[in-house]
């Protein structure tokens, strides 16, 4: 045999034995992919259920421009306000429910005493200590309850009797101290009859020297 034909022998010999021993892995190489992608594709994530609805972001409907058409934005101006809804203009000369009512059925009269002291006049002095005295007298056809008489600078004056009958009066005192000058006072008186509150007023001029 030539050289050239050994060498070509030796050559093919080397061949097959490379040719089947890559046919001998193959398969091994073919398994172990498959079992590597296998176990990857096998493994999984599981997520813990919701416990809790999901939050939606709130939807808020825009309208169209064309939804709009047709409004009016001014009121209308040929309303019709039923009668009955309005109001009849103030009486001046009716009083509120909650008013007195100054119409002669208490009448009052005041008085100014000055300390004697000895004197045939009485002078009233800067400083002085005086009485004030008032007597109120129902001048109406109905029974009165709850006289009362206040004076401007002193407050509440008691009276002898907080009721009077049709006629009848009652007196009010309190006292006061006075200072130098012309003064004014004022007072007024208010009771009730079975309806209305009925009041008077009286104002009295008083020097003091």
């Amino acid at each position: 045999m030539s050289d050239s034909t050994g060498r070509t022998a030796m050559i093919a010999v080397i061949a097959g034995v490379i040719f089947a021993a890559f046919l001998a892995l193959t398969p091994r190489l073919t398994a172990s992919q498959t079992t590597e992608a296998d176990a990857a594709a096998v493994v999984t994530t599981t997520m813990p259920e919701a416990t809790q609805n999901a939050i939606s972001e709130p939807v808020v409907a825009v309208p169209g421009i064309d939804a709009l058409d047709g409004f009016d934005p001014d009121p209308v101006e040929d309303e019709v306000v039923p009668e009955e809804w309005i109001d009849e203009p103030a009486d001046e000369d009716v009083p509120s429910a909650n008013a007195p009512v100054i119409d002669g059925s208490l009448t009052m009269t005041v008085e100014l005493l000055g300390p004697l002291e000895g004197k045939e006049v009485v002078i009233i002095e800067d400083e002085d200590s005086v009485e004030w005295v008032f007597r109120v007298t129902n001048s109406g056809t109905e029974k009165l309850y709850g006289v009362y008489v206040f004076l401007e600078g002193a407050g509440h004056v008691w009276c002898d009797a907080t009721y009077l009958a049709p006629g009848t009066t009652t007196q009010c005192t309190t006292t006061d101290e006075v200072w130098y000058g012309d003064h004014t006072a004022f007072a007024w008186a208010t009771a009730w009859t079975t309806e209305i509150q009925v009041a008077t007023e009286i104002s009295y001029d008083y020097s003091v020297s």
